[in-house]
């Protein structure tokens, strides 16, 4: 199928906006992303579903942030996001908190911009933030922690925390002891969730379920799971009677949101 006709087709398809998904960082975060999607529309047939075109395509590098790579990967990340416009993509996400760092978010936007595009790019960072102010969670800087794990280049560049204090929160960090083990449990060759997901290693069990046990008696009010990586393992609603916030799910429910509103599964929030 040639690219003309592969427009054309989607063009027609359920009579939706087509979705998009940017992926790769890694892979299976994307597929996370794609199934949460698809679980938070509400529908009877098949043919009712949403419109989605997932495209995974690995980093060049694999740490901007800590200047291992010189390459911005938001360059790619945008001309990816035009080829996806070239194929009917009007609304999409791209399945990678750490990418939403502003040095890289905004050189996505700077590629978007520079060649007229009108595709509409969620924020996870920012689609979070609003979700938990429509919460329960208190917005009281004394009485509201949010606890976050992540992996370092996204605490380093402090996009949760900037918005998070924006709103009114304040953010229980791990100790760095701790935030070396989450980092292990998601990078480390051995065990790490990058590379065994199914089943995820018990070592990488173990240190995030110390790592979460330790925001939960530090007095967090929920932990926020902001690395794509995570829900893998924190696939419950609760850790300990603490709610627990999967980014990628809200990410998703915005995704739905943006083009059929009517479709979003009705949560309580």
């Amino acid at each position: 199928m040639n690219q003309l006709n592969a427009h054309h087709d989607l063009e027609g398809l359920a009579g939706s906006p087509v979705l998009g998904i940017v992926s790769g960082f890694g892979p299976m975060a994307g597929t996370d992303l794609l199934r949460k999607v698809i679980a938070n529309t509400n529908v009877n047939e098949d043919k009712e579903h949403l419109p989605v075109m997932l495209l995974s395509v690995p980093p060049e590098g694999s740490d901007f942030l800590g200047g291992k790579m010189k390459v911005n990967p938001g360059t790619r990340i945008g001309k990816t996001l035009l080829a996806m416009e070239a194929m009917n993509v009007s609304i999409a996400a791209v399945a990678c908190n750490t990418i939403h760092a502003p040095i890289i978010f905004d050189e996505i936007v700077r590629v978007l911009k520079d060649a007229g595009a009108k595709i509409k790019l969620l924020h996870m960072i920012g689609e979070v933030t609003d979700f938990l102010k429509r919460s329960s969670i208190p917005i009281n800087k004394d009485d509201a922690k949010i606890g976050l794990l992540a992996t370092s280049g996204t605490i380093k560049s402090r996009i949760y925390q900037d918005h998070l204090n924006s709103a009114g929160y304040s953010v229980l960090l791990p100790d760095e002891t701790t935030q070396t083990q989450v980092y292990d449990a998601i990078y480390n060759a051995d065990f790490g969730i990058k590379g065994h997901s199914y089943p995820i290693s018990a070592v990488a069990i173990n240190y995030l379920s110390a790592a979460a046990r330790h925001l939960v008696d530090r007095g967090a009010s929920c932990i926020v799971v902001g690395c794509t990586e995570l829900p893998l393992f924190f696939s419950e609603p609760f850790f300990e009677d603490v709610p627990v916030i999967d980014a990628t799910n809200i990410l998703a429910r915005a995704l739905v949101r943006e083009a059929a509103p009517g479709k979003l599964k009705l949560i309580a929030e």
